[in-house]
């Protein structure tokens, strides 16, 4: 997760929200939001040990042209899904 973290330019240090523990990263210009928890808040035993400076990738926001500001995502969505998709 370091490096993909690296990759598209998010701080070294996150500043996760003490009152949610999560932390959000968003590139408009790249069409996507990560958000990002705090491992204690992360409804996952497996994750209750870790350190809490360590956080967990939860979510991936998508977005399509023009919505909140944000450039359409071009990468593949799952199962060929696409941003032009209704129902």
């Amino acid at each position: 997760m370091d490096a993909v973290l690296k990759d598209i330019g998010a701080p070294e240090k996150l500043e996760i929200d003490p009152d949610d523990g999560s932390a959000y990263v968003s590139r408009h210009k790249l069409g996507f939001t990560l958000l990002l928890k705090d491992p204690s808040r992360v409804k996952n035993p497996e994750y209750s040990s870790l350190p809490k400076d360590l956080p967990i990738l939860t979510t991936c926001f998508y977005y399509s042209e023009g919505h909140e500001g944000y450039t359409q995502f071009s990468g593949d969505l799952p199962k060929g899904l696409l941003l032009t998709d209704r129902n």
